[in-house]
């Protein structure tokens, strides 16, 4: 795995990679170019419409948004472990853990119940776009198709200081 970029700030980074890039970046000028009836891209975007074009449509895509619950613990702590079974089939899941009204996430953690069927890590983050700002923790994972197994779990925890 091809790392792109990384973006930093305070004690955060963001780890961009080639695989993160070309399953959802390239997607989103597919179906922007489709959507629009447009095939047209700024200079400054650095994706060519025919490799965005060209690839094969991925019937088995499975794409899955989910957080866990706003935590009671009122302070600087682990907030507790949450254990999210994933649908079988993802193939994408971006999840998300908030921390407590007037308070920021500033570390988070996961383990995986099966480590043999893991998906790869595409990012692990504080929720810069969302107000009010790094209130949660987000991690973005990936499954090759045909995509995450059946009774797949992964545990969650975020550490939360006041804001």
């Amino acid at each position: 795995m091809k790392l792109l970029f990384a973006i930093s700030e305070g004690k955060a980074t963001i780890l961009i990679t080639e695989r993160y890039v070309d399953m959802h970046i390239r997607r989103w000028v597919g179906i922007t170019a489709i959507a629009t009836g447009a095939v047209a891209l700024s200079a400054g975007a650095g994706l060519g419409v025919a490799a965005a074009s060209s690839r094969p449509a991925v019937p088995s895509d499975r794409t899955v948004t989910a957080d866990g619950p706003t935590p009671d613990v009122l302070s600087a702590a682990w907030q507790g472990d949450y254990a999210y079974t994933v649908p079988t089939g993802t193939t994408n899941l971006f999840f998300h853990y908030s921390c407590p009204t007037n308070y920021v996430a500033v570390s988070g953690s996961f383990h995986e119940s099966t480590p043999t069927a893991a998906p790869v890590l595409n990012g692990s983050f504080p929720r810069t776009d969302i107000t009010p700002l790094y209130s949660q923790w987000g991690w973005v994972f990936t499954w090759a198709s045909p995509g995450s197994p059946a009774g797949y779990s992964i545990t969650f925890d975020v550490f939360c200081t006041n804001a």
